[in-house]
C-alpha cells in the first residue's frame, strides 16, 4: 500500500516535470501570476533567508561580481551619474578623513600607478605628510 503511494507520487512528479518542460510559456505566465499575487510573502521569505544565511549571500554576490565586473562598473557609473550630490559629499568625506582611497588617489596623480601598486606604508607616510601640511596651512 505504501509502495503504491510512493510509486504513484513518483509517476505524478515525473509527469509534472515533463509537462513543465513541454509548456514553458504557460509556466512563465503561471509563475508571473503567482509572484504578483504573493509578492509580500515572497519578500518576507527572502528576507528571512538572507537573515539566516548572510555568509551564503555574501559568497554568492562576490561570485557574481567576479563573473560580471563590467556590469558592476556600469551600475556604479550610472549611480554616480544619478547622484552627483552624494558623490560630492563622499569625496569630501574621503578627503577630510584622509581615507586610504583618497591618499592613494593623491599619490597616483600624474602617474600610471594603480591602487594595488602602492604599499600601505607609503599611504601612512603620505597621510602624515598631508596632516602636517594641513596644520601648517591652518596656522598661517
Amino acid at each position: 500500500m505504501i509502495e503504491d503511494a510512493q510509486a504513484k507520487r513518483l509517476r505524478k512528479k515525473t509527469y509534472d516535470a515533463a509537462w513543465r518542460a513541454r509548456n514553458p510559456d504557460k509556466m512563465k505566465k503561471y509563475d508571473a501570476a503567482y509572484r504578483a499575487r504573493n509578492s509580500d510573502k515572497i519578500k518576507k521569505a527572502r528576507a528571512v533567508y538572507r537573515a539566516r544565511n548572510p555568509d551564503k549571500i555574501k559568497k554568492r554576490r562576490a561570485a557574481w561580481g567576479a563573473r560580471n565586473p563590467d556590469k558592476i562598473k556600469k551600475c556604479k557609473a550610472a549611480w554616480q551619474a544619478r547622484n552627483p550630490d552624494k558623490m560630492k559629499k563622499l569625496r569630501a568625506a574621503f578627503a577630510f578623513n584622509l581615507s586610504d582611497l583618497y591618499v592613494k588617489q593623491v599619490l597616483r596623480v600624474r602617474t600610471t600607478l594603480k591602487n594595488s601598486d602602492i604599499p600601505q606604508e607609503l599611504v601612512e607616510l603620505k597621510r602624515a605628510h598631508l596632516k602636517i601640511h594641513r596644520k601648517l596651512k591652518n596656522q598661517k
